[in-house]
């Protein structure tokens, strides 16, 4: 008995032993310190933007430790939506990707109701809205035209573009008035000459009358046909001459002219 006793405790301290040899060299690692090796082996997205200035500071010595610091907490969230929540809990800001894969940032009212919307189209034209207070409808809008100009439009309820204000070609600006179809029942603007001009459509949105300041000083009515591109009469007030009337044919030429 006194020997089966004495023989497990020498086989309890040779296993013992094996354990210790096996175990000694194994680095044991806690899931906090698992999770920081891996985030610091792991390569920043490719889409990052390049911030130059942690660059040139992380260059200079007495900003090194700084550096550092920042690189280690961590700056980037991966995520496809951010919500912003006040403190009762409702939505307030959410940034995210929209339905056809452009950034977009919407900010809420307390009710809930989009009120600001920012977002980028796929062709990279901006655009920021802003909705009325249900926040179904887009009552002002910022955007840039394809061809790069900048352009302003106001809607109404149902989201009818009333009025719009932009640079067109040749950076001329230009206020356009429309009816509550849609099209343009009048409009004011500079031609890159220096031409100030009135314009006032019929119905069907075709220019019928033509009021122009030159920069000389003459002004100038102009008087259109129905869905006709040419004038067809003209008065002219010269500063220095005696005004003149002139009809046009449908060629643009010189029917009648007086005095």
């Amino acid at each position: 008995m006194t020997l089966d006793r004495y023989a497990k405790i020498v086989l309890t301290f040779i296993a013992a032993c094996l354990f210790w040899i096996c175990v000694r060299d194994v680095h044991w690692t806690s899931p906090a310190q698992a999770q920081n090796e891996v985030d610091a082996q792991r390569q920043p997205p490719t889409s990052e933007p390049r911030d130059a200035s942690d660059d040139t500071a992380a260059a200079r010595p007495e900003h090194a430790g700084e550096s550092e610091t920042r690189a280690a907490a961590g700056r980037t969230i991966v995520a496809r939506e951010l919500i912003l929540i006040d403190k009762a809990g409702r939505p307030r800001a959410i940034f995210g990707m929209a339905d056809d894969e452009a950034p977009q940032l919407v900010l809420a009212d307390q009710a809930g109701n989009f009120r600001l919307v920012l977002d980028i189209a796929e062709d990279g034209v901006p655009l920021i809205q802003l909705r009325d207070r249900d926040g179904m409808s887009a009552r002002l809008a910022a955007s840039m035209l394809p061809r790069g100009s900048p352009y302003i439009g106001l809607y109404d309820s149902r989201g009818v573009t009333r009025a719009a204000i932009g640079l067109g070609a040749g950076e001329a600006p230009g206020f356009a008035f429309s009816h509550v179809d849609g099209r343009t029942r009048a409009g004011i603007s500079v031609t890159p000459d220096g031409l100030a001009r009135l314009t006032i459509g019929d119905d069907a949105g075709h220019t019928r009358i033509g009021l122009g300041l030159h920069p000389d000083g003459a002004a100038r009515l102009d008087v259109y046909g129905a869905g006709e591109r040419v004038n067809r009469a003209s008065l002219a007030a010269p500063i220095d001459a005696t005004p003149s009337l002139t009809l046009f044919d449908t060629d643009g030429h010189t029917a009648w002219t007086a005095p």
